[in-house]
């Protein structure tokens, strides 16, 4: 009995784990089926739409083919007529955009406007294109066209006409196909023909009334460059004017358009602070539309947002960068900001800036190896006479030197002198022999991307006396737990550089407490300084900046272990330098 109701207990089991797997594979069957529906269902419903936008645009060419041959052409445009430029068209509360083209054709079986002889009449019947889309569908589709040819019953006249090619290329000088193209005629009787290159890139207007800069030309599409034609009045000696269409003649005009690209400019200072959030910079481009003076096509002058970004979509072309203020400079950049900057057709570009505040002699060295890649964490130091001052690339440092109103909290025995050092209170009759202390207000370092470093500090400890330090960091910008080298509360980093536990990084807020202590009334320790070095996202790779330098010459040194050491002797002497450094292995 025993060994039947064990066997019953692991067949229901197997029953439990059978119908779990058959209601998985239900759902994925069943997810397929009904994407197979969809899919059927939204074929089924275009394929339904299209033929009605069909018939709609085989009506409109029956129509046309009943008028006037004369009439033959646009509302405004060229050949006139008596076509709308587009019209909607509702059935079934579905609503259709027609566009109507209507173009001259030149038959090359009796001569050209290119021919020799000319062809005298080269207007020898029109092409007539009607494109149609779906504006209210909830299903898209693309663009449909149905074309005719409609030719005059009467003979060919001659005209004292001419004719106008457009040729649409991209950048490497290939044919654009499918680009909108704008010819507006600004002499007597205007027009506008707005029109498509073909599959070559041109657009024949064949057959158009002659005119001295008569012509303005404008071509795009969609998400490329816009180029044109441009006035004499407006601009002197442009590089192409509207163009002149002379009687029996044919001009020839030729426009570039290509794709635009897609540019991210990012700038931070090295907290990620506030001073990028609308920063004010201009790119200039090589590209000119007229010479004598010269005329820049591209001159942009712009603002990042709130968090300093700006996406700008540009035409490819050489870039001159400049920021629109004097209160920064640029301390690195993942691009070469001094020269130009290359935009390529159809690119996606990223291009990020670190900012610092404009203090008198600044001093940036860029590290790379012998491919060009930038060296992180290579110890900098520039000495002059007595003086030596240290960074590390692709970091900076936080500098504390000046107390007074500068704290979070502070002890009753801290005294903070007239220079804004911090020491002991004297408190008549002599210096507090307890253990002081002051905390630090919070150093926000804008983002949780950081890494922890060196802590330094100079001062002075008399005998007897003694500075220690203790440090906090956290996420939430409240939770305050000062620790030593142990990670306990009751140790103490004594050294005037230590390494900072790499516990602390990714942690975006930060504190130090001072302790300060003498067993003599008579002396007490005094803090003069601190520096707490670090690297974070918002800091460019390879680069190290020292600022308020005085002039003269310094000795440069740059190493890293791993490569030989890098020396030389270098002069201060501008308010902005960079020196490029190559290490070697």
């Amino acid at each position: 009995m025993k060994y039947q109701i064990k066997f019953r207990s692991k067949m229901k089991g197997f029953a439990l784990i059978e119908i779990l797997l058959a209601v998985i594979l239900l759902g994925i069957v069943s997810g397929l089926i009904f994407g197979t529906l969809i899919n059927l269902n939204k074929s089924f419903l275009n394929s339904k739409l299209i033929s009605q936008l069909y018939r709609i645009m085989q009506n409109e060419i029956e129509r046309i083919k009943v008028m006037n041959y004369e009439n033959i052409g646009i509302q405004g445009g060229f050949p006139p007529g008596n076509l709308p430029a587009e019209k909607i068209v509702s059935v079934n509360n579905v609503n259709f955009r027609l566009k109507f083209f209507v173009r001259n054709i030149d038959d090359p079986r009796d001569g050209t406007v290119t021919s020799t002889p000319r062809d005298s009449a080269p207007a020898d019947y029109k092409l007539i294109e009607i494109e149609g889309e779906c504006l209210n569908c909830f299903y898209k589709f693309n663009k449909q066209s149905l074309t005719t040819i409609i030719a005059p019953k009467a003979l060919e006249v001659s005209t004292n006409n001419g004719s106008l090619f457009v040729k649409v290329i991209d950048a490497y000088g290939m044919p654009v196909a499918n680009a909108d193209i704008k010819v507006t005629f600004i002499s007597s009787s205007p027009f506008v023909v707005n029109d498509k290159s073909s599959v070559d890139g041109v657009l024949p207007l064949v057959d158009v009334p002659p005119g001295l800069n008569a012509y303005a030309v404008t071509t795009t599409k969609d998400g490329y460059s816009v180029d044109q034609t441009y006035s004499p009045n407006d601009i002197t000696n442009p590089i192409l004017p509207h163009q002149t269409v002379a009687s029996n003649q044919l001009t020839e005009l030729t426009l570039q358009i290509d794709r635009l690209s897609n540019t991210n400019f990012y700038f931070s200072d090295k907290l990620c602070g506030t001073s990028s959030a609308n920063l004010p910079f201009r790119l200039r481009g090589d590209k000119l539309i007229a010479r004598n003076p010269d005329v820049i096509k591209t001159d942009i002058v712009t603002t990042t947002d709130n968090f300093g970004y700006k996406n700008l979509n540009l035409e490819w072309d050489s870039y001159k960068f400049d920021l629109g203020t004097s209160n920064y400079i640029i301390r690195g950049a993942n691009f070469d900001w001094l020269n130009k900057i290359a935009i390529n057709p159809g690119g996606n570009y990223v291009f990020k800036s670190g900012l610092a505040d404009n203090l008198p002699n600044n001093l940036i060295i860029k590290v790379v190896d012998q491919n060009q890649n930038p060296l992180n964490k290579a110890t900098v130091t520039l000495t002059q006479n007595s003086i030596t001052m240290i960074n590390f690339t692709g970091g900076d440092y936080i500098f504390n030197n000046n107390w007074l109103n500068n704290f979070s909290a502070i002890s009753s025995g801290i005294d903070i002198n007239a220079s804004g050092k911090i020491t002991l209170k004297n408190l008549g009759n002599g210096y507090s022999t307890a253990t002081e202390w002051l905390i630090s207000n919070t150093i926000d370092f804008g983002t949780t991307s950081v890494n922890y470093h060196i802590f330094m500090w100079d001062g002075t400890m008399p005998p007897g006396t003694v500075i220690k330090y203790q440090i906090a960091a956290n996420n939430d910008n409240a939770t305050w737990n000062f620790i030593g080298p142990d990670g306990s509360e009751n140790s103490y980093f004594y050294d005037s550089m230590f390494v900072m536990p790499n516990t602390f990084n990714s942690q975006r807020y930060f504190r130090y407490k001072i302790f300060l202590q003498t067993t003599d009334p008579n002396v007490a320790p005094l803090v003069n300084e601190i520096k707490i070095y670090f690297d974070s996202l918002c800091l460019l790779d390879g680069y190290a900046l020292f600022q308020n330098l005085a002039n003269g010459t310094y000795n440069l040194q740059v190493e890293k272990s791993g490569y030989q050491i890098y020396n030389q002797n270098i002069d201060v002497d501008s308010n902005y330098k960079i020196i490029n450094v190559i290490l070697y292995p």
